[in-house]
């Protein structure tokens, strides 16, 4: 007998998803924690004053808004199917820490974490 998909969906815990990300720094007090992280090593003055100026020269990443808008995107798409499907970002280098959306989804008790990178 075939079980419509609707009804199985109800059975089944509700997807967590972890999308993971490099990560970037979103501005000036950002810099050292983000080189620290990047050359697992506290960076010399200049490497930072370097980063400093070549992000001010270009403007920063937008890669931490585009992966907010994704994460957003992905879960509302989960949700026509999974109503409490919930999708948190965790990056390599920068804030929300990998273990920040890992903490962020421990709340939902769910079975596994379906990590995207």
């Amino acid at each position: 007998m075939c079980v419509p998909s609707s009804e199985r969906v109800s059975d089944q815990a509700a997807p967590a998803v972890l999308l993971l990300t490099f990560g970037s720094p979103e501005g000036d007090h950002d810099l050292g924690p983000f080189l620290v992280g990047v050359l697992a090593r506290e960076p010399a003055p200049h490497e930072v004053t370097d980063l400093r100026r070549r992000y001010h020269q270009v403007g920063w990443s937008p890669l931490v808004r585009i992966t907010g808008e994704l994460a957003a995107a992905l879960e509302a798409r989960l949700r026509l199917t999974h109503p409490g499907a919930l999708v948190r970002v965790g990056t390599g280098h920068a804030h929300p820490t990998t273990n920040d959306g890992i903490a962020a989804l421990a709340p939902t008790k769910a079975r596994s974490i379906s990590p995207f990178r």
